[in-house]
């Protein structure tokens, strides 16, 4: 598949056929499962803010070896948990795969936030300062993410409605431009139309907030009963720790933030309680998720029970 390229930007890649679906949805609907079901070969273009760090297998729910052998993924395992990828990072990458894939192609995932600005473009922010940067690292861990939130609240408070007092990248990235420019994130224009980088089509999974509950739950269970303490162990062991963005991703942070655990502690009450913080968490990032796609108005959703017709609709639109 081949989207040619005049000057290498957001808005220059020519339009041609097939259309690639964009499948959406919020954590634990079952996407992953869906894709499964492919039964031709698929380029996976993985739109999901944490399964792009290395290490971090069960936590995140990357996909298992089986699939990923089977189809060809973009997005997963990019970078150590120590490094920082953006959004702009995402867009680069995936545009480089798509343009240069023969596969159909596939974009699925739950970071609105990426596929927001890989459809409808990157927003005009200067880059900003090395320098400015590292002092706004060095502010967050001096204060934490509510003092900063505040912080965002008295010269943004537009950015500060909008981002979670608990995501640091999003506050930190916010009071960044702010010092750099002095101009508030919030009066960056959002690109609100398409912004025509490839032809493609919005598909959504959905269900009940019982139902959504409930796969959360068995989903945590079932990364527990695969090895997740043991793989916090090991990354605590190499030297990440929550000054390391990706340390404090959902299913990392809840075990961080147990002196007891930090100190040695494996009793079966300490993981009974970062196991239930961890479904409390999940269950309040799916809401914000949620509420984030409604932004998505032309994106078509399916019931999880309408699975298999959704499968069918994705299968017509890459023949």
């Amino acid at each position: 598949m081949k989207f040619f390229l005049v000057k290498y930007s957001i808005n220059t890649l020519v339009k041609q056929e097939p259309i690639i679906p964009v499948l959406i949805g919020v954590t634990a609907t079952g996407k992953t499962e869906l894709l499964e079901q492919l039964e031709q070969k698929t380029l996976i273009i993985n739109a999901d803010s944490r399964q792009v760090y290395k290490k971090m297998d069960i936590g995140t729910a990357k996909p298992d070896k089986a699939l990923l052998a089977r189809h060809p993924h973009v997005g997963i395992n990019v970078v150590s948990p120590d490094t920082r990828f953006d959004v702009g990072s995402f867009v680069e990458l995936v545009l480089d795969a798509i343009n240069s894939s023969e596969l159909p192609c596939v974009i699925a995932g739950g970071s609105g936030f990426y596929i927001r600005h890989l459809l409808y473009g990157l927003p005009h922010t200067e880059e900003v300062d090395p320098a400015i940067r590292e002092q706004i690292v060095c502010y967050l861990q001096e204060v934490g993410s509510h003092a900063a939130h505040v912080r965002l609240s008295e010269i943004d408070s537009v950015s500060a409605c909008k981002i979670h007092k608990n995501d640091t990248y999003r506050i930190s990235r916010a009071l960044e431009i702010y010092e750099q420019t002095g101009i508030p994130r919030s009066e960056y224009p959002i690109m609100s139309n398409p912004a025509g980088v490839f032809p493609h089509e919005i598909v959504g999974l959905r269900c009940s907030q019982d139902i959504l509950v409930d796969r959360i739950k068995t989903r945590v269970e079932a990364m527990f009963q695969a090895g997740l303490v043991d793989e916090l162990a090991d990354l605590r062991h190499e030297g990440y720790s929550l000054k390391d963005h990706a340390m404090r991703c959902i299913g990392y942070k809840e075990f961080f933030v147990e002196k007891e655990w930090c100190n040695g502690s494996h009793s079966s009450s300490l993981f009974d309680t970062i196991k239930n913080n961890i479904i409390v968490h999940t269950i309040k990032y799916a809401k914000r998720q949620r509420v984030f796609f409604k932004q998505f108005s032309n994106a078509k959703w399916f019931d999880i029970q309408d699975s298999e017709k959704l499968l069918s609709y994705i299968k017509a639109m890459m023949n």
